[in-house]
Protein backbone atom coordinates (compact mmCIF):
# COMPACT_ATOMS: atom_id res chain seq x y z
CA UNK A 1 0.00 0.00 0.00
CA UNK A 2 1.91 3.19 -1.13
CA UNK A 3 -1.37 5.95 -0.26
CA UNK A 4 -5.06 5.67 1.25
CA UNK A 5 -7.12 8.10 1.32
CA UNK A 6 -10.55 8.67 3.39
CA UNK A 7 -13.08 10.99 2.29
CA UNK A 8 -16.05 11.82 4.28
CA UNK A 9 -19.25 13.03 3.50
CA UNK A 10 -22.18 14.75 5.25
CA UNK A 11 -25.46 13.20 5.02
CA UNK A 12 -26.85 9.74 5.08
CA UNK A 13 -27.20 8.19 1.96
CA UNK A 14 -30.00 5.73 2.89
CA UNK A 15 -32.00 8.46 3.77
CA UNK A 16 -32.84 8.70 0.03
CA UNK A 17 -34.63 5.98 0.15
CA UNK A 18 -37.19 6.75 2.23
CA UNK A 19 -37.95 10.37 0.25
CA UNK A 20 -41.33 10.74 -1.14
CA UNK A 21 -41.23 12.03 -4.66
CA UNK A 22 -41.76 15.48 -4.25
CA UNK A 23 -39.48 15.58 -1.07
CA UNK A 24 -35.97 17.25 -1.31
CA UNK A 25 -32.68 15.82 0.52
CA UNK A 26 -31.01 18.61 2.77
CA UNK A 27 -28.57 20.99 1.25
CA UNK A 28 -25.65 19.62 2.89
CA UNK A 29 -26.39 15.91 1.87
CA UNK A 30 -23.65 14.47 0.07
CA UNK A 31 -21.22 17.05 -0.06
CA UNK A 32 -17.50 15.75 0.94
CA UNK A 33 -16.49 17.51 4.01
CA UNK A 34 -13.29 16.13 4.16
CA UNK A 35 -10.35 14.44 2.69
CA UNK A 36 -7.36 12.32 5.11
CA UNK A 37 -4.43 11.20 3.13
CA UNK A 38 -2.10 8.38 4.98
CA UNK A 39 1.12 6.96 3.98
CA UNK A 40 1.54 3.49 3.53
CA UNK A 41 2.54 3.05 7.41
CA UNK A 42 -0.91 4.31 8.05
CA UNK A 43 0.74 7.75 9.25
CA UNK A 44 -1.78 10.98 8.25
CA UNK A 45 0.44 13.40 5.87
CA UNK A 46 -2.83 15.87 5.24
CA UNK A 47 -6.26 16.53 5.84
CA UNK A 48 -8.85 18.79 3.95
CA UNK A 49 -12.00 20.24 5.65
CA UNK A 50 -14.42 21.67 3.37
CA UNK A 51 -17.07 24.59 4.37
CA UNK A 52 -20.19 24.65 1.88
CA UNK A 53 -22.78 26.83 2.29
CA UNK A 54 -25.71 27.63 0.19
CA UNK A 55 -27.31 30.72 -1.26
CA UNK A 56 -30.21 31.49 0.94
CA UNK A 57 -32.80 29.69 2.43
CA UNK A 58 -35.48 28.84 0.13
CA UNK A 59 -39.29 30.62 1.52
CA UNK A 60 -41.69 27.41 -0.07
CA UNK A 61 -40.07 25.15 2.47
CA UNK A 62 -42.55 22.45 2.93
CA UNK A 63 -43.41 20.78 6.04
CA UNK A 64 -41.90 17.36 5.19
CA UNK A 65 -38.26 18.84 4.08
CA UNK A 66 -37.89 21.14 7.34
CA UNK A 67 -37.59 17.06 8.77
CA UNK A 68 -34.40 16.89 6.67
CA UNK A 69 -33.28 20.63 6.76
CA UNK A 70 -33.60 22.74 4.14
CA UNK A 71 -33.35 21.89 0.30
CA UNK A 72 -30.35 22.87 -1.93
CA UNK A 73 -30.11 25.97 -3.47
CA UNK A 74 -27.27 27.06 -5.24
CA UNK A 75 -24.81 25.33 -2.71
CA UNK A 76 -21.14 26.62 -3.39
CA UNK A 77 -17.83 25.57 -1.07
CA UNK A 78 -16.96 28.45 0.63
CA UNK A 79 -13.49 27.12 2.29
CA UNK A 80 -11.14 24.25 1.65
CA UNK A 81 -8.45 23.97 4.59
CA UNK A 82 -5.31 22.08 3.90
CA UNK A 83 -3.76 20.93 7.32
CA UNK A 84 -0.43 19.04 7.10
CA UNK A 85 0.76 16.43 10.01
CA UNK A 86 2.70 19.20 11.51
CA UNK A 87 0.09 21.42 12.04
CA UNK A 88 0.62 24.03 9.40
CA UNK A 89 -2.47 24.20 7.20
CA UNK A 90 -3.32 26.66 4.33
CA UNK A 91 -6.77 27.66 3.00
CA UNK A 92 -8.50 28.93 0.03
CA UNK A 93 -11.74 31.06 0.37
CA UNK A 94 -14.14 31.29 -2.23
CA UNK A 95 -16.82 34.21 -2.88
CA UNK A 96 -19.61 34.08 -5.62
CA UNK A 97 -21.82 35.85 -7.21
CA UNK A 98 -26.08 35.50 -7.65
CA UNK A 99 -25.31 32.50 -10.43
CA UNK A 100 -22.72 30.56 -8.21
CA UNK A 101 -19.35 31.55 -10.45
CA UNK A 102 -16.76 32.07 -8.03
CA UNK A 103 -15.74 36.04 -8.34
CA UNK A 104 -12.99 36.14 -5.75
CA UNK A 105 -10.05 33.26 -4.86
CA UNK A 106 -8.33 33.82 -1.55
CA UNK A 107 -5.64 31.26 -1.51
CA UNK A 108 -3.06 31.29 1.86
CA UNK A 109 -0.01 29.60 2.34
CA UNK A 110 0.76 27.41 5.35
CA UNK A 111 2.50 30.67 7.15
CA UNK A 112 -1.05 31.87 7.21
CA UNK A 113 -0.43 34.71 4.94
CA UNK A 114 -2.57 35.15 1.29
CA UNK A 115 -0.19 34.89 -0.69
CA UNK A 116 -2.29 35.38 -3.97
CA UNK A 117 -6.05 36.90 -4.61
CA UNK A 118 -7.92 36.14 -7.74
CA UNK A 119 -10.90 38.44 -9.08
CA UNK A 120 -12.93 37.48 -11.55
CA UNK A 121 -16.07 39.16 -13.11
CA UNK A 122 -18.97 37.65 -15.66
CA UNK A 123 -20.66 39.07 -18.30
CA UNK A 124 -23.93 40.65 -17.48
CA UNK A 125 -27.07 42.22 -19.93
CA UNK A 126 -27.71 39.94 -23.14
CA UNK A 127 -25.71 36.95 -22.69
CA UNK A 128 -27.20 36.15 -19.57
CA UNK A 129 -30.59 37.01 -21.09
CA UNK A 130 -32.60 34.38 -22.77
CA UNK A 131 -32.06 32.86 -25.53
CA UNK A 132 -28.24 32.14 -24.76
CA UNK A 133 -28.14 31.75 -21.11
CA UNK A 134 -24.13 32.01 -20.84
CA UNK A 135 -24.24 32.98 -16.90
CA UNK A 136 -20.60 31.90 -16.66
CA UNK A 137 -18.92 34.00 -19.12
CA UNK A 138 -15.77 35.13 -18.12
CA UNK A 139 -14.88 39.17 -18.72
CA UNK A 140 -12.13 39.74 -16.68
CA UNK A 141 -9.40 38.15 -14.35
CA UNK A 142 -7.22 39.67 -12.26
CA UNK A 143 -4.42 37.92 -10.12
CA UNK A 144 -2.78 39.91 -7.39
CA UNK A 145 0.39 38.35 -5.55
CA UNK A 146 1.81 39.39 -1.80
CA UNK A 147 1.92 43.10 -1.74
CA UNK A 148 -1.24 43.35 -4.04
CA UNK A 149 0.99 43.03 -7.36
CA UNK A 150 -0.54 42.55 -9.98
CA UNK A 151 0.68 39.29 -11.62
CA UNK A 152 -2.12 38.53 -14.19
CA UNK A 153 -4.69 40.84 -16.08
CA UNK A 154 -7.30 39.33 -18.85
CA UNK A 155 -10.26 40.92 -20.25
CA UNK A 156 -12.66 39.11 -22.10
Amino acid sequence: LVRLERHSFDGNPRASFFLEPCDYPAWTDGRETGVEVFDGADNRLRRVANTWAQRAPLPWNTGPTLVLGQPPNDVRLTRATTTLEDGRSSSVRYEHDGYNNVTLQEESDFGGGVVRTTTRGFVAGAYAAEPAHLRSLPAWEDVAGRGARALYQAAG
